[in-house]
């Protein structure tokens, strides 16, 4: 096709939308063909392409458009003192696509343009559309047989979508800024105000024609427009280059014995333990047991299983069983005959529980393990289970699944600080012979980006978290961006997921996105849920796993987002989360957890009380929540914040203050 834009299905965002205002232009005004075979002007647009710039960082470029014109035919636009036409035979134009106005926007004498998002102050959207050129350039010099005889020029422009041409015109800059509803031909006569980009011109101004063109050799541009266009914008790239990084966690072979995956939130740990799973029923064709903390983490894994081709339910021969661990104990306990009929153990107390376990233990023993006659084979005979969360799993459930399977290989995923249980320890899962065990310690954070990993570092001390609490980057993690919505309307928050959540074709899905709510913006009964009423506004699908009745079908299919609550979201990930109503949710754990270490003061001896100090204890135990919470996303992390003036808040917006923090910090209210 001579004319092209990417995506090519509308992803509902305003940029997509101002390309395709584009494309339509190059239709209508220039005669661009539809037709395949048409090569005498070709043109590709790109909405919300994403190159690396530099080491660290990742440039997103609202609009990419690549522009190429045989010489006969080419169209011609009087320059802007009409005393010139300007021939247009090629462009590269990089453009930054901005709906600001009014007192949130500026444009100063020397031509740059600054926006305000509410309470984060004016970011300098010229110096973003630069950094969006070189980020483009370097990855053309990527191909140096495509650039030997130079790079290719690439031209910029800030686009004021909701700002007059008439104001700007006024104005008098010499930057280059268009506004809305721009021609062609006032784009091409921006970009040609800049001289230099007329090398064989500038000592002959007696020219009347100058061409516009981004290569002298125009073979080679043909060539490096073909690269630009099969380019995929960002989120594929991305994702193959993370999983590629993590590809190695997994350990390798598993000799027997017992493994453990040691790491921080956001290690890979949970990753390696499924990558294990895989790899245990690919090659080795076992038949493995993957226990997990609760219901949520249960379909995410099952999901995750099912986009790699692995059989679930294949009785007695290979395959990956995901359970919770309570569902696993409740269908053991039903097949000993220690439950009445119609109890579940979550009905159980603490105590109750606690001896159900030791019971199923000594069951266990009494039977021949892994005798496909028996009848518990199918809830125990496996070669391998894998424990995820393993540090949060209580003793007595621990005796269980070591009593099970005290013959077999045993894997877990051992998160260090990350114990949620109020009051909770860290459970030591290795074995009295120590040195048989194989501990794999996961040091760099290969899930998460290294400017996601960074603000976490920033928020973990100023929660009260311990200073061994932190994260290690992965070097070649690059990228990562933070957005702070603030306000109880929550409108900043609907806008953002809008430009966020929005589909690429072929590269990210709906289903690659996860929104975590606090509980106090879902009321049981009559039942309202603020948030998916949000999502049903601005029109996006979605996987409600806060309704029990949905919780209950089968995982959910892909293409929805997926909506949980802020407690159920542990050891889920998401390409871009958000995490609704965080500074309540805050507020809340901080509370249940002084209750808690309260009454547990009450009942310890003199000695221990005195020794326990409430507040800093909830203020730990809350500081572990939020840092797990912190942990989810890979590329891009979304936090909404109803009060500004809590102490949540503050804190909030001091970190995004911090120096280095505006270049992938921002604010939205």
């Amino acid at each position: 096709m001579a004319i092209k834009i990417i995506p090519e299905d509308d992803t509902g965002s305003p940029v997509w939308a101002a390309a395709k205002e584009l494309y339509d232009l190059f239709l209508s005004e220039w005669g661009v063909s539809k037709d395949p075979e048409d090569r005498s002007k070709t043109v590709t647009i790109m909405a919300s392409a994403r190159f690396q710039s530099g080491v660290t960082l990742t440039q997103d470029v609202d609009i990419l458009v690549v522009y190429n014109s045989a010489e006969q035919g080419a169209i011609q636009v009087p320059s802007e003192d009409g005393d010139k036409e300007i021939r247009v035979l090629s462009f590269i134009l990089a453009i930054e696509h901005k709906r600001h106005s009014g007192e949130d926007l500026r444009i100063s004498e020397a031509g740059v343009v600054k926006v305000r998002y509410r309470g984060s102050g004016f970011e300098d959207a010229t110096r973003q559309n630069k950094n969006q050129v070189y980020a483009v350039k370097g990855f053309l010099e990527l191909f140096p047989d495509l650039v030997e005889k130079g790079t290719p020029w690439i031209d910029s422009i800030v686009w004021l979508a909701n700002e007059s041409q008439e104001r700007i015109d006024k104005l008098r800059v010499s930057h280059n800024i268009v506004g809305s509803s721009p021609s062609l031909e006032k784009i091409v006569q921006t970009i040609s105000r800049d001289k230099s980009r007329f090398p064989e011109r500038r000592k002959n101004h007696r020219d009347r024609i100058w061409d516009l063109k981004s290569s002298a050799d125009n073979v080679l541009f043909i060539r490096l427009m073909k690269k630009l266009s099969s380019f995929k914008t960002g989120t594929e790239l991305d994702k193959k280059r993370m999983n590629i990084l993590m590809e190695g966690i997994s350990g390798g072979e598993i000799k027997g014995g017992l493994r453990i995956f040691r790491g921080f939130g956001g290690s890979g740990k949970t990753f390696g333990l499924l990558r294990t799973a895989i790899r245990s029923y690919q090659i080795d064709r076992d038949r493995v047991l993957f226990l997990t903390f609760n219901r949520m983490l249960v379909y995410e894994i099952r999901r995750l299983l099912a986009q790699s081709a692995v059989r679930a339910n294949n009785a007695g021969g290979p395959r990956v069983q995901v359970e919770s661990i309570s569902a696993w104990i409740h269908r053991l306990a039903e097949r000993f005959s220690l439950l009445s009929e119609g109890k579940n153990v979550t009905d159980l107390g603490p105590d109750e529980y606690s001896q159900l376990c030791d019971k199923l233990a000594a069951k266990i023993k009494e039977r021949a393990v892994g005798n496909p006659e028996s009848d518990v084979a199918d809830l125990l005979d496996f070669d391998l289970a894998c424990i995820d969360e393993a540090q949060d799993v209580p003793l007595h459930e621990k005796k269980t699944i070591e009593t099970a399977f005290s013959n077999r290989k045993i894997i877990v995923a051992d998160g260090i600080d990350q114990i949620v249980r109020i009051g909770g320890y860290a459970v030591d899962w290795q074995r009295d012979n120590r040195d048989q065990d194989q501990v794999v310690k996961l040091q760099l954070c290969y899930r998460m980006k290294k400017n996601l990993v960074q603000f976490a570092n920033a928020m973990a001390p100023r929660l009260g978290m311990p200073e061994t609490w932190g994260l290690a980057e992965a070097p070649d993690a690059i990228g990562g961006r933070v957005i702070i919505c603030l306000g109880g309307d929550r409108s900043a928050l609907k806008e953002v997921l809008m430009e966020e959540f929005a589909p690429i074709a072929g590269q990210i899905d709906y289903g690659d996105m996860l929104i975590c709510m606090s509980a106090h913006l879902l009321r049981r009964k009559p039942r309202v849920n603020h948030v998916e009423n949000d999502l049903i506004e601005i029109k996006m699908p979605y996987w409600d796993g806060t309704n029990r009745e949905v919780v209950e079908l089968p995982p959910m299919e892909s293409g929805k987002v997926r909506l949980v609550s802020l407690d159920q979201c542990r050891g889920l990930e998401g390409w871009k989360v958000a995490l609704v109503g965080l500074d309540a949710f805050y507020e809340k754990k901080l509370q249940e957890a002084e209750r808690e270490i309260r009454h547990e003061k009450r009942i310890a001896t003199p000695e221990i009380a005195a020794e326990m100090d409430v507040s800093q204890m909830a203020k730990i135990s809350a500081a572990q929540w939020i840092m797990m919470i912190l942990t989810r996303p890979i590329d891009t992390l979304i936090i909404h914040v109803e009060d500004e003036q809590s102490a949540f808040g503050q804190l909030l917006l001091e970190v995004a203050e911090m120096p280095g923090m505006r270049d992938y910090v921002w604010l939205r209210s």
